[in-house]
């Protein structure tokens, strides 16, 4: 039994930490296209690497908290008597913790844009907006997909996708009529 256990979290190690370099590539490679859609200059570039460095070293620590006062706040719920006061104290720290790392966030928003120029700020929020745009058509396609497709499958298991099952079901309900409307 132990044997399995260190198997299955030795494969789930494995992984973690593939998916995590993927997406390290993939978010480096993002900025990198970012990085020379702006033309920056070499000082930009590490001027922004610093104000990331220190955002994320600022942060590591924020969200740890969060995560370790969001599991005893499920903790604290689970109990058979939950303590109402440590409850309380428990969203309160949440609430806090949240607000830090919003603006943390802000700050370092607020720093990058002031390293770039006029123009390299137009061209970032074009930039931006677009791929912004390309991930809203992609949810609203994956959206769109899962419902027709749960819907299809809904109407399988019902068996209401043929014409006849549909006409039988007509009678059940007063307001249905049969007209699938």
């Amino acid at each position: 039994m132990k044997k399995n256990l260190i198997i299955v979290l030795a494969i789930l190690g494995v992984l973690l930490l593939f998916f995590s370099i993927v997406y390290a590539k993939a978010t480096r490679h993002q900025g990198m296209k970012m990085a020379e859609g702006l033309n920056l200059t070499d000082e930009q570039i590490s001027n922004i690497k610093d104000i990331q460095y220190n955002f994320q070293k600022a942060v590591i620590g924020m969200r740890a908290d969060l995560k370790t006062s969001r599991l005893e706040l499920r903790h604290q719920i689970a109990q058979d008597k939950p303590d109402q006061q440590q409850i309380s104290m428990l969203v309160d720290k949440i609430g806090e913790t949240q607000k830090q790392l919003l603006k943390q966030e802000i700050d370092r928003k607020l720093a990058v844009k002031a390293i770039l120029s006029p123009e390299q700020l137009k061209k970032f929020w074009q930039m931006r907006e677009g791929r912004m745009d390309g991930r809203m058509e992609d949810r609203e396609e994956g959206r769109m997909k899962g419902r027709m497709e749960g819907r299809m499958k809904g109407r399988m298991e019902r068996g209401s996708n043929f014409p006849e099952a549909r006409s039988s079901r007509s009678g059940s309900c007063p307001s249905h009529d049969g007209s699938g409307i």
